[in-house]
Parts: structure tokens; sequence; C-alpha cells
């Protein structure tokens, strides 16, 4: 008997043991997830403190008035990011705060959050007076990548703002949907350089091959940034019919461009890429001698081997020479062990001999008295 009431004591004392644990538990839930709430409302009113003026900074720097405590917005975003979904209801609100930077840095939050709860009042934030709470809505919808944001953006595309419009085509650009390439398209011909460039990268993004035929008109683009956005982007559609006019870039005045362009043709690849990029291996620009060498690398034809010797042994540009290496290692051809092996043993920089000797390793080792230079 004291055996069985022992035995009824002891489960009805780890029944409300297990009662109160759990209820401990709830209470610290609730408690934790208060605090958060509380720290995002809190992290949404620093987003309204602003930065003293120049008479107050006058009185600062005087030692007349106290330093404010103040933090830029965008080191203010990342901590209500960070706070993850307990921070979207504070945040959502912020969205019709009355003052427009607010507006705009609780969107940016909102977008990279990523919660798909802020996606309708983002949307209705792309109709906002101001243009950077625009920019910043359309930037957010892009980050949340939900594709019903692809009609909104679309229509954002004519924003009158040149920066909202930069942002709204940015963020087609991320939602990497074709039926974004009409807009894009379109945007080529804006009238902001800017706007033109960002088109021209987002259509890089989506990767349907209907966009090369009007990258490759872009090539003709009276700003060099645009044109160099407009080479990358069709390196990475890729495409024979684009040689040509990323050939020509090769002779631009802008070593952007003509980087852009190298990259490009070793993107594309093909034997009609392979005496363009051998050309460039000569440029005036470290920048642009690099992206020939890791391009013909990456093409593979035997007829850069000899052009690749000479940039191993000859460029001033330690980053070239190392490039030059890796590029003969991937070709592996034997023609080139006596050029990486000198370099291994004796190039004064530290990366290049590095580079030489790994390159040796892919060709498959030395073979000692078989490679010498014809």
């Amino acid at each position: 008997m004291v055996y069985l009431v022992t035995k009824r004591r002891h489960l009805a004392l780890w029944a409300m043991g297990t009662v109160a644990v759990l209820a401990c538990g709830a209470a610290f839930w609730r408690w934790h997830s208060g605090s958060d709430a509380a720290r995002a409302a809190a992290l949404v009113d620093e987003l309204r403190h602003k930065p003293p003026g120049m008479i107050d900074r006058c009185l600062i720097w005087l030692g007349l008035k106290g330093r404010p405590t103040y933090r830029d917005p965008i080191h203010v975003c990342p901590d209500l990011v960070a706070l993850g979904e307990a921070a979207v209801p504070a945040t959502i609100d912020a969205l019709g705060d009355a003052d427009p930077d607010v507006r705009e840095w609780s969107a940016r939050a909102l977008g990279t959050i990523g919660d798909i709860r802020a996606f309708e009042p983002l949307t209705r934030l792309l109709q906002d007076a101001r243009p950077n709470v625009r920019a910043g809505a359309a930037s957010a919808l892009g980050d949340l990548g939900d594709v019903r944001g692809l009609r909104p953006l679309i229509h954002a595309v004519k924003d009158t703002d040149d920066w909202a419009r930069s942002e709204a085509v940015k963020a087609l650009g991320k939602l990497r949907d074709a039926q974004a390439l009409d807009a894009l398209v379109f945007a080529l011909q804006d009238k902001d350089s800017t706007v033109r460039g960002m088109a021209a990268e987002a259509l890089g993004e989506i990767r349907d091959p209907r966009a090369i035929r009007p990258l490759t008109r872009t090539m003709e683009d009276r700003d060099s940034s645009v044109r160099a956005y407009a080479a990358r982007a069709l390196g990475g559609l890729g495409g024979s019919q684009a040689i040509p006019a990323l050939t020509r870039a090769l002779e631009d005045p802008s070593f952007l461009l003509r980087s852009s362009a190298a990259w490009a043709l070793g993107a594309i690849g093909g034997t009609g890429a392979v005496a363009p990029l051998v050309r460039a291996l000569e440029d005036s620009e470290s920048e642009v001698r690099f992206a020939a060498a890791a391009g013909l690398g990456s093409i593979g034809d035997v007829r850069a081997v000899r052009p690749l010797i000479g940039s191993l042994q000859d460029d001033e540009d330690a980053e070239v020479r190392a490039e030059a290496a890796r590029a003969l290692g991937s070709l592996g051809d034997g023609r080139a062990v006596w050029a990486l092996e000198a370099a291994a043993s004796v190039d004064h920089n530290a990366g290049v001999r590095k580079a030489a000797a790994e390159a040796l390793k892919q060709i498959g080792g030395t073979r000692p008295g078989k490679h010498t230079p014809e």
C-alpha cells in the first residue's frame, strides 16, 4: 500500500513538474517574442532619427552641445533584418510613416527579410509620391523574389524618376523571368544611361536567347559603361553572333569595355573568339590582358599556347603572368612545360611560381629533355 501511494505521488509530482516546465517555456516564448517586437519598434524609431544639421554640427564641434546618438539607416537595417519575422509587423507599419526616408529603408529591410506578408504593402508603395520610396519598394520586390511582382515592376519601368526606373529594372533581373523581356528591351532605349546599363545586366540575368540581338545593338550605345554591361550580358547568354561586336569592342578607348568584351569572348568560346583574345594579350591595360588569358584558358584552343607562353615570360603584371600559367595548365599542352618550369623556379612573384607549379601538375609533370623552346 505504501509503495502504491509513493508511486502515485511520484507520478503526480512528475506531471506537475512537466506542466510547470511547459508553462515556463510558453511564458519565456511570449516574453522573448515580445522583446523582439519591442526591439523592432525601437529600431524603426531609430530610422526616424536624423543626423545633426550644419549649425548643430558646429555647436557640437565647439563643445557647446552634446553629440546625439545617431546611426545611419544603412547600419540600422541589418539589425532589423537580424530579427527576421519578429520585425515584420512593425516594419510593415513603418511603410506608412510620414518620413519618406523611414518608408524607403523599411521597404528595403522587408525585402531583405523576405517575408511574403510584405508583398502587398510593398506593391502599393510603388505609387508613393516620393521617388526614393518607390525606388526602395522596387528593390525590395526584387529581393522578395515573388513572381507576382512582375506586373507592377514592369509598370514601374516607365516611372518618371530615373532612380526608381533603374531599381525596377534591377528587380526584374532578380526575378529572372522571361516575361520581363519586352520591358527590359524597352529600357535599353531609356534616356538615362544607368537605366540602360541595368537593363542590359538584367537581360543577362534572365538568360533568354531572344535578348542577344537587342544586346548586340546596345554594343553601339553612346555610353561606354552601358556597352560594358551589354558585353558581359552577351558573355552570359552565349551566341556566336555577338562575336563580331565584341571583337570591335576590344578596340574601344574604354578599358572597362575592353576587359568586359574579353571576358565575354572567353565565356562564349568557339574558334572565332581565339584570334581576338590573342591580340588582347597585348593590350595596354593589365585587366584586359588578364581577361584575355583567362578566356583563352577556358576555350582550350591550342593556338593559344605560344601567345600564353609569351605572356607568362614577358608580361609586367604578376597577376597576368599567373593567369597565363593557369591557362596553360588548363590547355594541358606539353609544349608549355619548359616555360612553366622556368616560371615555377625563377619568377620573382610567389603567386606566379605557385600557379606555374600547379599548372605543371595539371599537365602531368615534367619530362626532361623533351620540352624545350621550339
